[in-house]
């Protein structure tokens, strides 16, 4: 299951850390690395880059229909702040179902920043749900070119313990996979 979620705003990343990478897939289109804060929180940071205009980039991360072609195949997306990303993973889900991942858009600048928050479900494990709060992902835009779009995403609110590491691990071979999606798309 592919789950993007933990966002707030960074402006800066200079000074952070590198920790427990070898956990982590390494990709030739994607790069992952983790990073720890002062606060000895993990930072998950994933990279790459589209062959595509920021502004079709973006209707990807905004739009149900074009989320739907890389991300779930049933999905719902209310574009405003303190809007939602609703989407269901499984082949046959509806938005609605139990299996339903909910993630709250806090705030976006267009075609620059997305920040968003999930709703944890109940039958995530016991310590995350109590995390819940604190977990954001933020998702930056710099276009390149004119047809060529660099993407930073953001996954933060991560405890630096076993338990943390083993779920960053999790999601960052998660987003590879939507990821890699979304870069064929544009191949």
């Amino acid at each position: 299951m592919t789950i993007r979620f933990f966002i707030l705003i960074i402006s800066l990343l200079s000074g952070f850390i590198p920790v427990f990478s070898q956990m982590l897939p390494e990709h030739d289109l994607i790069q992952s690395e983790t990073l720890l804060t002062e606060a000895d929180e993990i930072i998950l940071k994933q990279t790459f880059k589209v062959n595509a205009p920021v502004s079709v980039v973006w209707t990807y991360f905004t739009e149900s229909e074009k989320y739907r072609e890389w991300v779930a195949p049933a999905a719902e997306i209310d574009l405003k702040i303190n809007g939602s990303i609703r989407a269901n993973y499984r082949p046959d889900g509806r938005i609605g179902d139990d299996d339903t991942i909910s993630i709250h858009i806090v705030n976006y600048i267009p075609e620059r920043l997305l920040t968003l928050q999930p709703e944890i479900p109940e039958s995530f494990p016991l310590f995350m749900r109590e995390n819940s709060d604190n977990f954001y992902n933020v998702i930056e835009f710099h276009p390149l070119t004119d047809d060529e779009t660099e993407i930073i995403s953001f996954g933060l609110g991560y405890q630096n313990s076993p338990d943390f590491h083993q779920m960053v691990s999790f999601f960052a071979h998660g987003n590879i996979q939507a990821y890699e999606k979304l870069i064929g798309l544009f191949h």
